[in-house]
């Protein structure tokens, strides 16, 4: 009986040895798996110029797109890699490349017993460890917004996936005993837990070696392939930081011109090789690869360049542009995106504090059209940056002069002032019509500021002499307020093609908006319908407010809906402007009773487009006021009261910029002129300005930016009629 019992503890020991062993490698063969490749420091032109024959023919297959940087802080290796672990804005620690292998020494003491000290947990023995990782908690919760770095790998351990990275951007290896080193380990920051642990990995010594090349050490890429077989059969994700481009942008100023494309060509074919033998390790019917830049080469930010390039190969990328819901543009994707689509590859709710939504493929595009791209939006970022201070200089500055000049005329040269009064008349018409000849001059494709400035000057020119003729036969007929309202209004009803092009549009570069319609553009609309409706006024005695109200009603719910404006505090403010204007219109018959109505009714709107953007939108089309719902059903009134912090602390801080500047001097001065003799338009009127005004800068995250625009058009015009009336 013994040794039946015996015999039969042998075989169900080996039968238990092969279930595990089965098991293990279906596991190794089934589990999904993601290998992310983090080249940072480079950009479209530098894979469109410098890179090798492989990587250009596995470009061609992937699914490729620009990335913002964006970051809550500067645009630091740490900043940008912690944001894109985190799925939102967030801070690293400072400087943020400070990690450790658990057997390496860091002031004296080894990473593996700094955690314990640090956290009061073991590591594991083939762990990475960032010391200052309780820093960047810190720094990354306020009373205004909330990150979690570290949120990918948090998350994926919660859910049974592992993690782990290799490789550092260390410029050279650390000096023993010499704690003033500069480490430049910023992928850790991806795959890190909660507690600035990553269980298994490898950042040291052995990924450098010497380089052949100009840069003093380069990456030890047989090294990192060799540790990157032996991971792969134990991870799910992994990072493989290949940082030699890191290294050689921080020696950028040593260097001349030649000298760098010499030595960034030579990287490139480096790569190549290195990629012709990691290529067929990867399944793609079962696994996805991404290759991607989380932060600008200096030369690249100096040039106004900000974006860098992300490819995806896999199953499901297709050839062809990438694109996500929180961008809506294809070839343009934002790096808090990377975070979602990592929890969609493994089936993952995305969690609460992720702002991001996966990005996917498009069947459109081609690297070239990337690459116009690239310039298209480098550029207009660059015209928006130089020209937008001037014009807010200029106008906030020549608006009171220009109604000084009027009154200075009238008193001083009383008989001799209609000599001056086509003038006065030409200068109003073309400090109306310079916000639209902007705007088109923006939609040509010019690579000079001077020549873009030029072209803005002879438009504003052309427009002026235009109307100065036309308001002589037709004075009430102001052509610069009917071309900025239809222009707006079509661009918006058929895609806001032409927002996408123009400096007052939104920035990619910035990222604070990437579809529908900003403030600035609002602003201008909104107040050039207040115009327009000034001048119909004086233009039909017989004008039926009633066809006024229905457009500037429709113009709220274009503003607002998902599918055309796409910025919810654009409609409130419209709204608002429509329930002002049948209520001034009905005013005699006031009573508390009907103004607590109309509040109802603003109430209304604006509840019922939050909850058509949650409930009846679909991912791909929900606004960020949508998905603020969705936060604000897990989260509580928390994600509410961020929100409402948030745009506080915005348009408190451009209380000391150029917009209230110009808020100030538009306002000042139209308020000046309609008081100074015969009211130029119905009392009515004015109040439905300031109304629009005041609901911009209420309901706008930048609400001072619309409020400045909204109340710059009807300003000029007043000048004009004052002018006019003379």
């Amino acid at each position: 009986m013994i040794y039946r019992g015996k015999k039969l503890s042998i075989i169900l020991l080996i039968a238990l040895f092969l279930q595990i062993m089965v098991i293990d490698s279906a596991w190794g063969k089934n589990s999904p798996k993601l290998t992310v490749l983090v080249v940072d420091r480079i950009s479209i032109t530098d894979l469109l110029d410098y890179a090798g024959p492989f990587l250009q023919s596995k470009i061609e297959s992937g699914s490729f797109a620009l990335m913002t940087t964006n970051s809550p802080g500067a645009r630091t290796s740490g900043n940008t890699h912690a944001t894109l672990g985190a799925g939102s804005p967030a801070f690293s620690d400072r400087p943020g490349g400070l990690a450790l292998n658990f057997n390496e020494e860091w002031m004296g003491v080894k990473a593996g017993e700094l955690y314990r000290q640090l956290t009061g947990k073991n590591a594991p023995a083939n762990s990475v460890i960032i010391p200052r990782f309780a820093e960047a908690l810190r720094l990354n919760f306020s009373p205004s917004r909330s990150a979690f770095p570290g949120l990918i790998g948090k998350v994926l351990t919660e859910h049974n996936f592992s993690s782990s990275v290799i490789g550092n951007s260390d410029p050279a290896p650390p000096s023993p005993g010499n704690t003033y080193y500069t480490f430049s380990r910023f992928s850790p920051w991806l795959a890190t837990n909660s507690y600035g642990l990553i269980t298994l990995g490898d950042v040291g010594l052995k990924t450098l070696k010497p380089a052949d090349g100009f840069i003093p050490w380069e990456s030890n890429y047989q090294y990192i392939l060799e540790k990157y077989k032996e991971f792969r059969t134990k991870s799910n994700l992994l990072f493989l930081e290949l940082g030699d481009f890191s290294r050689l942008d921080a020696l950028n100023s040593y260097f001349l011109d030649p000298m760098i494309t010499k030595e960034k060509k030579r990287l490139f074919s480096t790569l190549d090789k290195f990629l012709l033998e990691l290529w067929p390790l990867f399944d793609f019917k079962q696994e996805s690869l991404i290759f991607l830049s989380p932060t600008p080469a200096n030369i690249q930010s100096k040039a106004g360049n900000l974006v860098t390039p992300l490819i995806a190969w896999g199953e499901q990328f297709i050839p062809g542009l990438l694109i996500s819901p929180t961008t809506r543009r294809p070839g343009i994707i934002a790096n808090i995106d990377l975070a979602s689509t990592i929890f969609k590859f493994f089936n993952i709710t995305t969690p609460t504090y992720t702002n991001g939504r996966p990005f996917y493929s498009t069947k459109q595009g081609t690297l070239q059209q990337l690459v116009l791209l690239n310039k298209n939006i480098t550029k207009t970022s660059i015209f928006r940056r130089k020209t937008i201070p001037f014009f807010l200089n200029l106008t906030s500055i020549v608006l009171p002069l220009l109604f000084s000049a009027y009154l200075i005329l009238e008193k001083t040269y009383s008989s001799g002032r209609y000599k001056y009064k086509p003038w006065l008349l030409s200068f109003s018409l073309s400090l109306s019509i310079l916000p639209f000849s902007l705007h088109v001059a923006s939609q040509f494709s010019l690579n000079s500021l001077f020549l873009f400035l030029l072209l803005s000057i002879i438009l504003d020119w052309l427009l002026t002499s235009l109307s100065v003729q036309i308001v002589k036969c037709y004075p009430h007929f102001i052509l610069p307020i009917y071309l900025t309202v239809i222009i707006i209004f079509f661009d918006l009803i058929t895609g806001n093609h032409l927002i996408k092009n123009s400096i007052f549009g939104y920035d990619p570069m910035l990222g604070a908006r990437y579809y529908g319609i900003g403030n600035e553009i609002s602003g201008l609309f909104l107040g050039g319908i207040a115009t327009l409706l000034i001048t119909l006024n004086r233009i039909l005695n017989n004008f039926h407010t009633s066809l006024f109200w229905s457009f500037l009603s429709l113009t709220a719910l274009l503003l607002a809906a998902p599918f055309a404006g796409s910025n919810f505090g654009a409609g409130l403010t419209a709204f608002t402007m429509a329930l002002a204007f049948l209520f001034l219109e009905n005013k005699n018959n006031f009573s508390t009773k009907k103004l607590l109505k109309y509040l109802f009714f603003l109430l209304c709107f604006g509840v019922l487009f939050l909850s058509l953007d949650f409930f009846l939108a679909s991912p791909n089309s929900q606004t960020h006021f949508g998905f603020l719902l969705e936060n604000l059903r897990l989260r509580g009134i928390t994600a509410l009261k961020e929100i409402v912090l948030r745009k506080m602390q915005v348009n408190i801080r451009l209380l000391s910029s150029k917009w209230s500047f110009l808020t100030l001097s538009s306002l000042t001065t139209m308020l000046v002129a309609y008081f100074y003799r015969n009211r130029p338009f119905p009392i009515t009127y004015l109040y439905l300005i300031l109304v629009g005004g005041f609901a911009g800068l209420f309901f706008n995250d930048s609400g001072l930016v619309c409020s400045a625009l909204l109340f710059y058009l009807p300003a000029p015009i007043c000048i004009y009629y004052i002018i006019l009336d003379l």
